[in-house]
């Protein structure tokens, strides 16, 4: 997700002086999970008013919030392999 922006901001001549993503979650129950995920990209820098909409966007389209949006497909598989007793 950062780096999205950051390379955004660098693309459009932002100047960014330092930045932070900080995450807050929910606990649920039935199953254990975590329900809500909220991140918080925390900014210093000039970012023009009318850039901040297109930095959503591009946070948005990173490849972990792609795939925490539209959870992939997940197999579980079991592979033991005996000790054989002398």
């Amino acid at each position: 997700m950062m780096s999205n922006v950051l390379e955004f901001c660098q693309n459009m001549k932002i100047p960014i002086e330092s930045f932070s993503i900080r995450m807050e979650g929910l606990l649920d129950v039935n199953p254990s999970r975590i329900s809500e995920i909220n991140a918080i990209i925390d900014l210093n820098g000039d970012v023009p008013e009318e850039r901040r909409a297109t930095l959503m966007r591009v946070a948005k389209g990173c490849r972990i919030h792609n795939t925490l949006t539209r959870p992939p497909k997940i197999e579980v598989s079991l592979s033991v392999n005996e000790v054989k007793s002398a």
